[in-house]
């Protein structure tokens, strides 16, 4: 009797886990579908487990994490009769997902090139070029860190060091943050105003020239690029793969070889002036003063306006400039914030918006 009361036992358990199986494939088919066609946004699911395979796990909290490249995802199951699974997900290619939300702004000196670091601190070359302003995002505590020459551009390396041009000199100088001291530095091929760092390697550019130079973080020379348009104006970095603007304000994605892969044709009358890439492949362009800020999706076929003022859109960045003027920005992909510097003749003005993401939900 007992040997019979545990065959049946056990196949209780079996015809359980079956059904669970099945309903299980037939819900990671549903998953699959959603990620396949990129409809996913966040997805509740509902569905009951029997009274005797509840007990087996109720003292587990969680038993799955799934990490999705587009973003910080997570799947969790809570045990109990009702078990709920969320995924959390958003799909890259969705350019009316996210919007831009100013978190700070506030305005100093003269300024040339800008860094935000994942610490919630400003990096910036201040006037006169040597020497550099780390502060808040508010502009609170400054402080400054002296340089040796004149220094034309910055990058943020982590949250500890940065990396700056010195133009004169052809080199590029890792400097430490807390004490301001160099503590690294190589020579690169020919003179650079800008720089831009992703992941392990930097891009050098001189504004106006046909080459760009892509180097390793340990300042080996991978490639000297030419640029298939005729006059660069700024460059951004990705993972394998540059962007840069032409003096029409049309932004060319490029390999690391100079071959085009696409072209966003600039059909409206802001002048582009400077670009960034996130982690994605995700362009951010500025118009000239600053005011205009726009997202080119990774395939170049979709733009969407993320900031933009009507006197800017109505004559702003067709009206010419009067006096010098020069835009910055930055993004910091660990803290999802965007950095916004603007120089006009009446000094600078450094603003930080959130990166934000709508939310949808799909039952």
């Amino acid at each position: 009797m007992n040997e019979l009361t545990l065959h049946a036992t056990e196949l209780q358990t079996f015809l359980h886990a079956q059904t669970m199986q099945k309903e299980i494939e037939r819900q990671n088919e549903f998953l699959e579908s959603l990620k396949k066609n990129k409809q996913i946004g966040i997805i509740n699911l509902t569905f009951f487990i029997s009274p005797f395979i509840s007990s087996l796990t109720e003292h587990l909290d969680s038993f799955v994490t799934v990490l999705v490249n587009a973003g910080c995802q997570t799947i969790f199951f809570k045990s109990g009769d009702q078990t709920e699974a969320q995924l959390f997900h958003r799909t890259i290619d969705d350019e009316d997902n996210f919007f831009i939300e100013i978190k700070s702004s506030f305005t100093c000196c003269f300024s040339e090139s800008c860094a935000l670091l994942p610490n919630a601190q400003i990096v910036h070359i201040a006037q006169g070029r040597t020497s550099l302003h780390v502060s808040d995002f508010n502009g609170s505590n400054r402080r400054e860190i002296k340089l040796p020459e004149e220094a034309w551009g910055v990058v943020h390396i982590n949250d500890n060091v940065v990396a700056v041009t010195f133009f004169e000199r052809k080199m590029v100088a890792f400097i430490e943050m807390g004490k301001g001291n160099i503590i690294k530095k190589f020579k690169v091929k020919d003179h650079c105003h800008g720089i831009k760092f992703f992941k392990d390697k930097f891009l050098l550019y001189l504004i106006g020239s046909e080459y760009v130079y892509l180097y390793t973080k340990n300042g080996r020379l991978l490639n000297k690029i030419k640029v298939p348009i005729d006059i660069c104006v700024r460059v951004a970095l990705n993972d394998n793969r540059f962007f840069c603007i032409d003096s029409m304000k049309n932004i060319h994605c490029c390999d690391f070889y100079g071959s085009f892969i696409w072209t966003y044709k600039n059909y409206r009358h802001h002048s582009l002036a400077e670009i960034i890439a996130d982690e994605h492949g995700v362009i951010y362009a500025a118009c000239s003063y600053g005011d205009y800020i726009a997202s080119v999706s990774r395939k170049g076929n979709y733009s969407k306006d993320l900031l933009s003022y009507d006197w800017c859109e109505t004559w702003g960045c067709t009206s010419g400039h009067i006096g010098y003027r020069n835009v910055e920005i930055d993004i910091c992909n660990s803290t999802k914030e965007l950095l916004v510097c603007r120089v006009d003749p009446k000094g600078s003005s450094i603003s930080v918006y959130d990166i934000k993401y709508k939310v949808q939900t799909l039952v």
